[in-house]
């Protein structure tokens, strides 16, 4: 064993002290250290506006369910729809350049190589490159739903499409999620909706101007609408879910909570409950090994056949197709 004189020769040099740069009027923490305050950071580009704290709220209770991410390399004639897919989704082009139209309008907007276009699930859309050949998209499929059903690019308005930066992460993230998809390897559906998040929050905190603002009467209508949209996550599997049931559940009456689900959500609360099951279905297609028997069950379909009409009303696919690989996001020609 080495004695005290040994072990000194095998201490290093100490090194002399180092002043690190420091912002201005850094205030003492203690007497050992100082803080860097806030305004020392520098602030993102362009933030939504959030006065009240709603959006933070959201995003606080926002979760965002893995279903793909593919690299596709396109051939000539490459477009995708007129369609409406039940999850939200991106395309990312590498190269290459088009048109698409989404919502009611069909109105056609351009979009350049770097660009995002970001479309919230139920809402119908087109796709199309001006010259397909050799083009390298990447697909992401993804929910993120706020209190466990409202979709959150719905809920704040997110534009359609984001224009090329060098500066966003839309490269390096769909890069990510193609190979975490790919691979699957322990944790992926972590590193997954981790990097959807991260190009949601970019979007958020850098093209602020870009979004419309929602209406302020929305924020205190989810707050009523969150009990029944707890009890309907919790009870999809239940086949005898009924509107009534779920009005009296939640100490409101029906006429007043078929009001708050067209305010809130646009939509009925028995088509809510559809749109929630068949999103349900596409997850446990996607991540399970389970039959699709199971799954109806699970869904709270009672019979199988009613299960596949719906979903392929909803899909335009059926769940075996669906599950394949088949689905509403590969490329058409």
């Amino acid at each position: 064993m080495p004695n005290r004189r040994q072990l000194q020769q095998f201490r290093l040099p100490a090194r002399p002290a180092q002043k690190l740069p420091l912002g201005r009027h850094w205030p003492p923490a203690c007497r050992y250290d100082t803080l860097r305050p806030p305004d020392d950071f520098k602030p993102f580009a362009d933030e939504i506006p959030d006065p009240n704290g709603q959006a933070n709220q959201w995003l606080e209770n926002t979760v965002i369910t893995p279903l793909s991410a593919r690299e596709y390399l396109c051939r000539d004639g490459w477009h995708v729809g007129p369609r409406i897919i039940t999850n939200s989704f991106w395309y990312w082009f590498e190269n290459g350049g088009g048109w698409f139209s989404a919502g009611e309008s069909g109105r056609r907007q351009a979009f350049q190589a770097g660009d995002l276009l970001l479309i919230p699930s139920g809402l119908a859309h087109t796709v199309q490159l001006r010259q397909g050949e050799g083009v390298r998209h990447v697909s992401v499929h993804f929910n993120a739903l706020v209190y466990g059903g409202i979709n959150l690019l719905t809920l704040l308005n997110f534009p359609l499409r984001l224009p090329a930066d060098p500066a966003a992460p839309y490269a390096c993230a769909c890069d990510n999620l193609a190979r975490e998809y790919a691979l699957q390897a322990p944790g992926w559906k972590r590193a997954f909706a981790g990097w959807v998040i991260e190009v949601l929050l970019h979007i958020i905190r850098n093209h602020g101007k870009r979004f419309r603002r929602p209406p302020r009467q929305l924020h205190g209508k989810m707050a009523r609408l969150l009990p029944a949209l707890e009890w309907i996550e919790q009870h999809l599997d239940n086949p005898e879910l009924a509107v009534g049931a779920l009005a009296r559940r939640v100490c409101l009456s029906e006429v007043y909570l078929r009001q708050l689900f067209r305010q809130a959500v646009a939509t009925s609360p028995a088509a809510y409950i559809r749109q929630r099951r068949i999103e349900r279905a596409c997850a446990l297609l996607r991540l399970t090994d389970k039959t699709i028997k199971q799954i109806a069950a699970e869904t709270g379909f009672r019979e199988l056949s009613f299960f596949y009409h719906v979903f392929a009303r909803r899909t335009g696919l059926t769940p075996a197709r669906y599950r394949a690989g088949d689905d509403p996001g590969a490329p058409s020609a």
